[in-house]
């Protein structure tokens, strides 16, 4: 007895054009191409379809070739052939397990979506190799995905009372003490001669620091990165400018989204708009314009803040 089995191709089998003519041949086919569109804000058609610079980036690689097999694969389906058996090469073990039942479509453009992004920020064009990324690629991905839960799994609640810990001031040190011995010091300070405890700052006792509280911490005063070696470069690799203030200039179409990042540190930025009605920007810095205007988007790297006035056109 004969068994049907969808195969899934992996990174690499992308062209351009890939998914036209499904797309104008079955509504099913465009449900699916108009659904990652609108979950991941990029226009899926323009990007599978038409002569671009981003098909073969791995950012945008790996959603537009999941989006492309969902959408042959519901094709497939409508004309009522079902697979016994999926199976798919390197990416396309996402199209399996969708098609398999295994995981909601709309997760699977999520996940890949970023997992497309981590391997090209892991890995830029033209550098390196995927199998000397795999590890890292998939460590990313999880702390991207699980990283909360990890943290307060891990995180004691700071009650003052943690279980197992304690302060190493108030644990007496056995090997001082003596109670054989009627003259031992037994831990006490004061000078037998003048009765007064000795000055932590007094040259005499070998010290001239100041004596701080045990167990307390200082928070540094300025930012543990220094701003000014820092830069903002764009998804497509450019380089924002600087305008006579210092701050950085961005100058988008409405129709457009960008990504942006800090380069010049591998520290994590921390991204706000000051005006949501003109624009959004997510935890890993791609702006969609919700309408024409300006605003002010800033970066937070290591304490430093980088300012961006982003106008909207």
């Amino acid at each position: 007895m004969s068994k049907t089995a969808f195969m899934f191709p992996g990174q690499g089998s992308q062209c351009v054009g890939m998914g036209a003519d499904f797309y104008e041949a079955c509504p099913k086919a465009r449900a699916v191409y108009d659904m990652a569109s609108e979950l991941i804000g990029i226009d899926m058609k323009k990007l599978c379809f038409e002569e671009n610079e981003h098909l073969d980036q791995t950012e945008f690689t790996q959603i537009a070739l999941l989006t492309t097999g969902m959408a042959m694969e519901q094709s497939i389906r409508a004309c009522g052939l079902t697979p016994d058996v999926t199976a798919g090469l390197s990416l396309g073990e996402y199209n399996a397990i969708v098609s398999a039942g295994g995981m909601e479509m709309a997760d699977a453009m999520k996940v890949v979506r970023r997992r497309g992004i981590l391997m090209e920020e892991a890995v830029p064009a033209g550098e390196g190799a995927m199998a000397a990324v795999l590890v890292v690629v998939l460590l990313l991905l999880s702390w991207s995905l699980f990283g909360d839960k990890i943290v307060a799994k891990i995180t004691p609640a700071d009650d003052g009372n943690t279980p197992g810990v304690q302060d190493d001031v108030n644990t007496p040190d056995d090997s001082n003490t003596n109670t054989d011995d009627p003259n031992a010091n037994n831990g006490d300070t004061t000078d037998p001669n003048t009765g007064d405890e000795p000055n932590a700052n007094d040259p005499a006792n070998g010290s001239d620091t100041t004596a701080t509280n045990p167990g307390t911490t200082t928070t540094p005063s300025t930012p543990t990165v220094d701003a000014s070696a820092l830069s903002i470069k764009t998804n497509v690799g450019t380089t924002l400018p600087k305008d006579g203030n210092g701050n950085f200039d961005c100058t988008i179409k409405s129709s457009e989204t960008i990504r942006l990042s800090v380069s010049g540190t591998d520290a994590a930025a921390t991204w706000a708009v000051a005006d949501a009605s003109v624009l959004s920007i997510s935890a890993d810095g791609l702006i969609t314009p919700a309408k024409g205007g300006t605003t002010t988007v800033t970066a937070t790297v290591g304490g430093a803040v980088l300012t961006i006035t982003v106008r909207i056109k």
